[in-house]
């Protein structure tokens, strides 16, 4: 559909060129005859109804000179009637020529305008499309800077996110690695207070039971002096061949020597009360995990806190990770299973105990080996370290 001002100046165009032909019919029809030449005189009208010649009548001869100027009039007035005519048609015809001439022009003034109107009109549809173009074309613009900026807010939003949950994360694990540090001080005081009260009742059972072996002994001892005063002949020949064993004895006493360790002749003078007290000593002893560390243990309560603090640590671990212990000793990999517990467990015993303890023997290895491998290191795998220093 046209634009509306091409529309109206289309129909401006027809109505102006619509009067133009209504006034020049109008003044076409209303112009006024031509005027007559009146140095020629007009001829006289000829009586009758009819302007034909009547019958021949034989003039009289005064008359002929009258009626050849009254034809010579007839034949002028009808050549001036014939001149007449002539320019009217020819008048008529030049404004029947220019009436076309006009006609044509304002035709052609009309097709012009028409042109120039459609010409206008396909410039303001090109110049509308283009606008359209140019307002999608930013409006395109504008969703896609809208778009990028929606995105790069969600991406913010996305990494503050990301930021405020690794903060929480840290914050927990911070709270967590606190926790445990306190149950572990918490722990190891406890194992601490449980370790004294246990010594205390070792102490005094060893104590009670070392008391009763005296007794028995002194009891053993005076029965046998009791025998040994009674006056009986027969006793007396049995002591006369001891010191024959006594000089082999004498003889071989660097084999002697070598033996003492396995202390068999002490244990063989021992009552059966001794025997039973002996018995329960290297059962307390192997209860308490005695290794070539006892003696340091036993002297030096620096390194008998590290073994309980390595003791503690590993039953920890021990506690909170069954189900790894269990499949790490089925694929011998609790080293790498366990890694991060380990490290955390080995950078805690390290702010826990000296150094000068953790250098002469690493008691954490040592219980990591018995608690969770029950004895065999192998289990560890091979990415586990030696121990630091070697047992």
């Amino acid at each position: 559909m046209l634009p509306l001002p091409v529309l109206i100046g289309i129909a401006v165009v027809v109505v102006l060129l619509g009067i133009f032909l209504l006034t020049r019919k109008s003044a076409s029809k209303e112009a006024p005859p031509l005027p007559r030449d009146s140095s020629r005189p007009s001829p006289p009208l000829k009586a009758g109804p009819s302007s034909k010649p009547g019958p021949a009548v034989k003039p009289r001869a005064k008359d002929s000179a009258a009626d050849e100027d009254a034809a010579q009039r007839a034949r002028e007035e009808e050549a001036e009637r014939a001149r007449q005519k002539k320019a009217d048609d020819a008048k008529k015809a030049d404004e029947d020529a220019k009436r076309k001439a006009g006609e044509e022009a304002e035709k052609r003034k009309a097709d012009e305008a028409e042109r120039e109107a459609r010409k206008a009109e396909a410039e303001e549809r090109e110049a509308r499309e283009a606008r359209e173009a140019r307002e999608a074309e930013e409006k395109r613009k504008a969703d896609e800077e809208e778009a990028l900026a929606a995105k790069a807010a969600e991406e913010a939003q996305k990494a503050k996110k990301a930021e405020e949950a690794r903060k929480a994360e840290e914050a927990k694990k911070a709270e967590e690695t606190e926790r445990r540090a306190e149950e572990t001080r918490r722990a190891v005081d406890e194992a601490r207070k449980a370790e004294e009260t246990r010594k205390v009742e070792q102490t005094k059972k060893a104590a009670e039971e070392a008391r009763k072996a005296e007794d028995a002994r002194k009891a053993e001892e005076a029965k046998k002096a009791a025998a040994a005063a009674k006056p009986e002949p027969e006793p007396k020949p049995e002591p006369k061949p001891k010191p024959e064993p006594v000089e082999i004895d004498a003889k071989s006493e660097p084999k002697a020597k070598k033996a003492e360790p396995q202390r068999v002749p002490d244990t063989a003078g021992m009552t059966a009360e001794e025997r039973r007290a002996a018995a329960l000593a290297r059962i307390l002893a192997k209860r308490d995990g005695v290794s070539s560390t006892a003696d340091f243990e036993k002297t030096d309560p620096a390194h008998a806190e590290a073994r309980r603090v390595a003791r503690l640590f590993v039953s920890e671990i021990k506690l909170y990770h069954v189900e790894e212990v269990e499949e790490g000793k089925k694929k011998k990999d609790m080293w790498t299973r366990l890694y991060e517990d380990f490290m955390l467990t080995k950078q805690t015993y390290a702010q826990r105990v000296p150094e000068e303890v953790r250098s002469k023997y690493d008691y954490l290895y040592d219980e990591i080996v018995k608690q969770l491998c029950d004895g065999d290191a192998k289990l560890l795998g091979p990415k586990a370290p030696k121990p630091d220093p070697a047992p």
